[in-house]
């Protein structure tokens, strides 16, 4: 209990925790509501508003990968500085096309939301993965920061 809270104490640790549940918590509600919001607003069939959801899923086969192998190579060639650029860059367009997602509205066809949600949920997905990269590189350094599974 007592490393939770030495690591805790690390201003860096409490903004990655920040961080990371809003990019899980619009993940989870994207993905708990969007079968739901395509049947309902654009009055689509059942079938076909589940699969256009289901294809939104498939982001999660290498968006995150991406993301982290992005911040493998900023660290890796330019050094932390750059890695927090990146993380703050997926986190600014995850708002900016959550932002434009909101502005479709039923007046306009079905396919411009779903012009707008993969590019949502590519930076979600490399925010995602950018932030397991950090823990990986910190638990390195402190074993204390990352949890069992980190531990060598």
């Amino acid at each position: 209990m007592m490393d939770y809270l030495v690591v805790l104490k690390d201003f860096r640790v409490v903004v990655m925790i920040f961080q990371y549940s809003a990019c899980f918590g619009a993940e989870l509600a994207m993905n708990n509501q969007l079968a739901t919001h395509f049947r309902t607003y654009f009055q689509m069939a059942a079938a076909d508003a589940s699969a256009l959801a289901g294809s939104f899923g498939l982001m999660n086969l290498f968006a995150r990968s991406l993301g982290g192998i992005t911040s493998h190579l900023l660290f890796k060639n330019f050094g932390f500085r750059d890695r927090i650029w990146a993380q703050f860059l997926s986190l600014f367009f995850e708002a900016i096309f959550l932002f434009c997602s909101g502005l479709v509205d039923n007046s306009q066809p079905w396919y411009v939301a779903l012009a707008v949600l993969p590019c949502f949920r590519l930076f979600v997905q490399m925010a995602e993965g950018r932030w397991h990269r950090a823990i990986y590189e910190q638990a390195a350094a402190d074993h204390r920061f990352c949890p069992g599974r980190c531990r060598r």
